[in-house]
């Protein structure tokens, strides 16, 4: 059973973890810009940044844990919390981060839904006052020859590739990820209301921000779950490891345990002798 100071350091660790992964989302990883998505900046050294703050963060816990559990120093305990923390951490988080810079869909099964909710309103909104209405054919129809034939067709065909897509234009945002988005928005132009608009860079922009606001969700999602599932483990593992007390340290302590008697001995003789004295 887990005692409760191991208890409280797992709900600790998780705390500083979460702040960790925000800090890095916000300040270390390379933030996608819309005239780099050809050839964006390299992530591999904001990673590894990422993953040692998060490995001295977890051994820093781990040595705690184990003190407060043992009462051993930190040099006795090390050897034990460096196995502990690299073995699970490298096994799953060294390798999630990998398979996710690797195969970035995967960050859809929580960026589609956690993501999707945290920017549904702001997409929403945006591509409200972006695009025009994706019935467009009885429009068209009433507009007659002020519409030229080929802009009624490549409107008619955008028209019903979105809703093929997304079915409605509310979850379109979900269509689009940072590498998708130079494609979908070229997509997106003929349904546009004025796309030669001055406020449409300022629009593209905008929507180009929701989509990696909803990306990175969906990634940082991925390292909170395999982070607790992780840190719970170990925490169970740390609280149920036998503690074997350092022979110098057992020492000390029977020796201060011998000076603690002696001085109950002298001072209980010192007592009895001036009640004596009084008596």
């Amino acid at each position: 059973m887990a005692d409760e100071s191991t208890l409280d350091n797992t709900y600790w660790n998780i705390l500083s973890f979460i702040i960790i992964t925000i800090l890095f989302f916000y300040y270390v990883k390379p933030k996608p810009s819309i005239e780099a998505l050809s050839n964006p900046p390299s992530p591999y050294q904001a990673y590894g940044l990422y993953f040692m703050a998060i490995i001295l963060s977890q051994l820093g816990f781990n040595l705690s844990t184990l003190k407060n559990k043992c009462g051993n120093g930190w040099q006795a305990n090390l050897g034990y919390a460096i196995l502990i923390t690299l073995g699970p951490w490298l096994a799953m988080f060294g390798i999630l981060i990998g398979v996710l810079i690797a195969l970035p869909g995967m960050k859809s099964a929580f960026s589609d839904v956690i993501g999707y909710y945290v920017v549904a309103n702001s997409a929403n909104k945006l591509l409200s006052e972006m695009l025009v209405d994706t019935e467009i054919n009885d429009k068209l129809n009433e507009a007659g020859d002020a519409v030229d034939e080929e802009k009624k067709q490549s409107m008619q065909a955008a028209a019903e590739a979105v809703m093929k897509m997304v079915g409605n234009v509310s979850i379109l945002i979900n269509q689009i990820v940072p590498g998708n988005f130079a494609e979908y928005w070229n997509t997106l132009i003929p349904l546009m209301k004025n796309p030669d608009a001055e406020d449409m860079l300022k629009n593209k922009q905008a929507l180009f921000d929701l989509v990696v606001i909803r990306d990175n969700i969906g990634e940082a999602c991925w390292y909170i779950y395999t982070a607790v599932l992780l840190i719970s483990i170990v925490g169970y593992k740390l609280a149920n490891k036998a503690c074997e007390l350092d022979p110098g340290i057992a020492n000390a302590n029977y020796d201060a345990y011998l000076d603690k008697q002696q001085t109950l001995s002298e001072t209980k003789a010192v007592a009895n002798s001036i009640q004596y004295s009084l008596n």
